[in-house]
């Protein structure tokens, strides 16, 4: 089972500027290996090295990734700014933009929540009660 990582930002261009550091070491460790290392032995040692480091890259740039995406998701909320519901409440008249209801009202995702959608202005629409339930995950309603 894969361990659950999250990374800050600070963490995540740490471990980028790691890996730019390591891109550019490696000639020269090259270049060490070739003059203190016996020469039967040179291709050998840096194929491993080569190897290993790369390896060593791909396997940091796709955990740094995954830790990303998992931050990204654990820390989504459903919660709606302030903001965002003053402007969608102005914007939509304080009605259902299906029905033109004003009666128990609701701020929907337009994109649900659950699919991706995001708590901003252009996401968010007011639907009463009854056609929110009627709308359900259904992208295409409105």
């Amino acid at each position: 089972m894969v361990e659950k990582v999250f990374l800050s930002d600070e963490q995540i261009k740490h471990k980028k500027t790691m890996i730019g550091l390591i891109v550019l070491v490696m000639p020269f460790l090259a270049l060490i290996i070739k003059l203190f290392i016996p020469e039967p032995y040179v291709m050998i040692s840096a194929a491993i090295m080569i190897v290993g480091l790369s390896s060593f890259v791909i396997y940091v740039l796709i955990k740094t990734k995954i830790a990303q995406h998992k931050f990204d998701n654990k820390y989504r909320t459903r919660y709606i700014p302030k903001e965002v519901k003053k402007y969608v409440w102005e914007r939509d008249q304080g009605r259902c933009v299906n029905c033109k209801s004003t009666e128990n009202l609701q701020f929907d995702h337009i994109i649900p929540f659950s699919l991706g959608g995001a708590n901003t202005k252009d996401n968010i629409q007011i639907l009463c009660e009854k056609c929110n339930k009627q709308k359900g995950k259904n992208v295409d309603y409105c």
